[in-house]
């Protein structure tokens, strides 16, 4: 199974139960000592490859922890069956899932920064030496990216200390903490690799990388609650880089992207940016440290290890079987919301379910307890598929990049036939009718004015990138996150579906917005300052 670069060099020892316990001790979560490393060009790659286990160490990365954890949730695309906990909204300053995954982005930010002091000191070409470089600042500033993006504003620390709480740091102002990012991102697209010239694995960041996410991050700048405008310009213009490469296209088969993805067949057209796993392997099918949570809850539940085990965790919303019904011949629905459960009937394990082929079917409550189906087990290779999973978790999208731009296009000049172009490109390709700007057959595809072009993008988001863990800050920065859930707990009790959800959803308010401070640091810093309603 291909697998990272890093894999090879470091995590092959994880296979002995000594050497396991060797490559515990050396982990890049207490990082290495500067005096002992930094003496070869090897041991330089190697300690930068180490920064990339933010993504995936130990089953506490932020892409196998956090970032795909309950404070994701709820949306209007999916939820969690449960009336309490970090996944439905009453969550506080003493969750243990929070506070770890703010300890972790800290721990992480201190080996970058620990990286970035002593790589100079390496003999080794300048121009690669710059590389490493620019892949260490671009995974300081994706970090604190998601720092501030999800906790406002927060401690910005560019040097390294010996622990890695800092004791009585002033928190910054998240404008400052964005500014930062997009300095520090900006200098390392200058330096890291094109995604030709370096053969990119799916974790390594390439240029085509680093301008995806600064179209990303301006676009969180343009909207709420920072809402500096200016900044869809910025967006639209690193977007129209990616695009105006030419080294990124979506492939024809949009169900092929998840297949690729179980299988590890990287094709990085697509999916340009991955948080990169391993699936555990004889004996150490649960302790391995590789593997992810990708495939284990953003799918149909069962527990047979042959098709891959998965828990029940999530469902999928009314709102987003609706959006699939207005497109009733789109591809993407029929994947996306699995068509099947799993129950050993007539020797098969996949059992088909009533489909969402009209509307007339959602109305006839033929959503119901609908899994999540974009990310199936059953396609990895390595059996038996247990407790924890070798799938990747995909970042970046090509298919996101169209449509920031499309959005920014919008924002700046209005629906032209520039931004219809880039959102027809995704809806083609999931087999949807085209949207026009003057007449259509079919009022639902007919864009009349920048805010019907807006509802349109809004909505093709959802089924093109749900449950890959970005609307909630898609519908936050979109000021509708509030009134969103709001509308999704009526949704629940006219519909009769989930009933008992609609309380969940009815919890939301503006403090959702950001999340607590850890109480930890608030003990720990006395310059701390704790978020409004916390």
């Amino acid at each position: 199974m291909l697998k990272i670069k890093y894999i090879t060099i470091l995590g092959i020892i994880l296979f002995t139960s000594n050497a396991c316990k060797k490559f515990l001790t050396k982990t890049p979560n207490d990082f290495v000592s500067p005096e002992n490393y930094y003496n070869t060009e090897i041991e330089a790659n190697n300690a930068l490859l180490g920064l990339y286990t933010a993504f995936n160490d130990n089953g506490s990365g932020l892409y196998s922890g956090g970032v795909v954890s309950g404070w994701v949730l709820p949306t209007d695309e999916i939820f969690r069956s449960s009336n309490a906990g970090v996944n439905c909204l009453t969550y506080d300053a003493t969750e243990v899932s929070i506070s770890n995954y703010w300890n972790q982005c800290y721990r992480y930010i201190n080996n970058c920064n620990s990286f970035l002091e002593n790589v100079d000191k390496v003999v080794m070409d300048k121009k690669r030496k710059e590389v490493l470089r620019g892949e260490a600042l671009f995974m300081r500033a994706y970090i604190y990216f998601l720092l501030t993006s999800q906790f406002g504003d927060v401690p910005l620390k560019l040097a390294s200390t010996q622990s890695v709480y800092g004791v009585d740091v002033p928190f910054t102002p998240s404008k400052d903490i964005y500014t930062k990012v997009i300095a520090d991102m900006t200098l390392a697209e200058s330096l890291v690799n094109d995604v030709d010239a370096s053969k990119q694995q799916p974790m390594r960041v390439s240029k085509q990388v680093v301008r995806g996410i600064l179209a990303r991050v301006n676009l969180y700048m343009a909207g709420y609650p920072l809402l500096d405008v200016s900044r869809y310009q910025d967006a639209r213009d690193w977007a129209k880089k990616v695009v105006d490469a030419g080294k990124n296209s979506l492939i024809s088969d949009y169900t092929q992207i998840w297949i690729n993805i179980a299988k590890d067949a990287y094709d990085l057209r697509e999916t340009m940016w991955e948080a990169e796993y391993m699936a555990p392997q004889p004996p150490y099918f649960r302790a391995s440290g590789w593997g992810g949570q990708t495939g284990l809850g953003i799918a149909c539940p069962q527990a047979n290890t042959d098709v891959g085990y998965v828990l029940d965790w999530y469902k999928i919303t009314y709102s987003l079987a609706a959006l699939y019904a207005t497109d009733t011949i789109d591809s993407r629905r029929n994947w996306n919301i699995a068509p099947f459960y799993y129950r050993f009937n007539s020797g098969t394990w996949e059992t088909p379910r009533d489909s969402l082929n009209t509307t007339a079917a959602l109305k006839a409550q033929k959503v119901v307890d609908k899994n999540p189906g974009k990310l199936r087990r059953k396609y990895e290779t390595v059996r038996p598929a247990t407790g924890s999973s070798g799938m990747n978790f995909p970042i970046l999208r090509y298919a996101d990049v169209l449509l920031m731009y499309a959005e920014a296009e919008n924002e700046i000049n209005g629906p032209t036939d520039i931004a219809l172009d880039l959102l027809n490109q995704v809806r083609t390709r999931a087999k949807c009718a085209n949207l026009y700007s003057t007449t259509a057959t079919d009022n639902n595809f007919l864009i009349i004015d920048a805010d019907s072009f807006r509802k349109a993008i809004r909505a093709e988001r959802a089924r093109e990138l749900c449950f890959e863990f970005v609307r909630r800050n898609d519908l936050i920065r979109w000021g509708i996150y509030v009134e969103t859930l709001q509308n999704e707990a009526s949704n629940f009790q006219t519909n009769n579906y989930q009933v008992g959800m609609s309380s969940v959803y009815n919890r939301v308010s503006q403090k959702h917005l950001l999340l607590p401070i850890p109480i930890s640091e608030l003990s720990l810093n006395r310059l701390a300052k704790q978020n409004i309603g916390w």
